[in-house]
């Protein structure tokens, strides 16, 4: 519109200027010129002169129209396509702000990723070192355990009193089973007499007295008790009597048989209480040889991985493997030490640590644990068990003694061993404290956390 506008204003000065110059020739030549056909032909040419002009302003007044509107239509044009050129220039304004939004929403995402990455990266490295240090105190913890298992005082005090039982001279039931015999042979052999035929009885008692008192009698055997023995032999050495002195009697023979017969039945049935207490404690003994030695195996593997090297077997017991290469204190600094290697400019490369098979922490390493856990729970429990119905089948036997001793006294045995059954119990439990185990056990598992 402004180019429009000066392009007039342009004409409005030259349209003047032209008509003057016009007439300023055609006065020049009128004064010039003296006669009248040279003037008409002068004012002719003028005004051809003049038409020509004319035409020529007419001309140039519609060129340079023409070329206004030439000039306004590419002005406008121009203006339309700057002004599209600013539209799209907003637009592209807009498009970047967008793209930086997004550019700073995705960044800000990639850095949640990253951290989420690196967050899942140290719990997972916290977690295999929680358990590399845990499992040398789970296994310090069940071995403590294990050992009490077998190195009770408390069962041994008990067992020894039970053991007393088969004491030929022991007179906690209310007889001496040495005295008893003697005084079966002295009145139903003997006969209050001196002597049997030939024999002699000072000298026929005191070997049956020697053979009840042997040492050897004193102790339980697998099958049969030295007093089963020993009571056989005394059956045997009067019935050799009895076939070679006419002073005894079958009915004699018979009616001293039938007593002894008794007492060989009450050791027996001793005897037989006593090996099936064997037998379980033999199974349960296995078995803890058994956890032992995997243990020891376990040990073995995870020494193996954590210090990147072969393990040889050796002769050390499992508690000696321990304090040798399973410390607790001893896996927590070589640990310390393997994040001290992997820390570059004060931060510590998660990744790089995590490849490093030294942490390498197998599931199957933490079901063996709980395999131990879970034995070591059913050994303990299966001790008692067998502890229990061993002083049941004892306490039947003495109750079965009655007959054979004073009731009052049996009956004050049976609580006696009782009483030192109980402490045998609270011993174990305390010693073996599977309530201990079991917390090292979900420390390492992170049970319940």
């Amino acid at each position: 519109m402004k180019i429009t506008t000066c392009f007039l204003f342009l004409i409005s000065i030259l349209l003047p200027f032209t008509i003057s110059y016009a007439q300023e020739s055609y006065k020049s030549d009128t004064i010039v010129v003296a006669d009248s056909s040279k003037t008409v032909v002068k004012i002719t040419q003028l005004y051809d002169k003049f038409f020509e002009l004319e035409n020529k302003s007419s001309l140039l007044t519609t060129e340079i129209t023409s070329t206004v509107t030439g000039l306004k239509s590419n002005f406008e044009e121009i203006s339309g396509t700057l002004e599209n050129l600013q539209n799209q220039q907003s637009d592209f304004g807009s498009v970047v702000e967008t793209s930086k939004a997004q550019l700073q929403t995705l960044t800000a995402q990639q850095q949640e990723i990253l951290d989420a990455q690196t967050a899942k990266m140290k719990g997972e490295l916290e977690e295999r070192c929680h358990q590399v240090v845990e499992t040398a105190a789970f296994i310090k913890t069940a071995n403590v355990s294990l050992n009490t298992l077998v190195l009770s005082n408390a069962l041994t005090d008990y067992l020894n009193k039970v053991s007393d039982l088969n004491n030929p001279t022991n007179e906690d039931l209310g007889f001496s089973i040495t005295e008893k015999v003697i005084q079966m042979v002295e009145q139903d052999i003997f006969k209050n007499e001196k002597k049997v035929g030939d024999k002699k009885k000072g000298k026929f008692l005191g070997v049956v007295s020697s053979l009840i008192n042997n040492p050897i009698t004193q102790t339980f055997t697998l099958g049969m008790s030295g007093v089963v023995t020993a009571l056989t032999g005394v059956d045997q050495m009067v019935t050799n009597a009895a076939l070679e002195e006419d002073d005894v009697s079958v009915e004699d023979l018979e009616a001293f048989r039938l007593k002894l017969r008794q007492y060989v039945v009450h050791y027996q049935a001793l005897s037989h209480s006593n090996t099936q207490f064997e037998h379980k404690l033999t199974g349960i003994k296995t078995r803890i040889e058994a956890l032992q030695q995997l243990m020891a195996n376990f040990v073995g593997e995870r020494v193996s991985t954590l210090y990147d090297q072969g393990f040889a077997e050796s002769d050390l017991t499992l508690t000696q493997l321990i304090q040798k290469e399973f410390d607790v204190r001893d896996i927590q600094q070589h640990v310390e030490k393997l994040k001290v290697a992997y820390t570059e400019n004060g931060e510590l490369q998660y990744e790089k640590i995590l490849a490093d098979q030294r942490l390498f922490y197998p599931a199957y390493a933490l079901n063996q644990t709980r395999f131990i856990f879970d034995e070591i729970d059913a050994l303990s429990q299966e001790y008692v068990l067998a502890l229990q119905e061993y002083q049941t089948n004892i306490e039947d036997v003495l109750t079965k003694a009655k007959t054979l001793g004073d009731a009052e006294k049996i009956d004050k045995k049976i609580e006696a061993l009782r009483s030192q059954l109980e402490s045998v119990e609270m011993a174990l439990t305390d010693a073996v404290n599977i309530a201990d185990v079991r917390a090292q056990f979900f420390a390492l598992s992170n049970v319940g956390k």
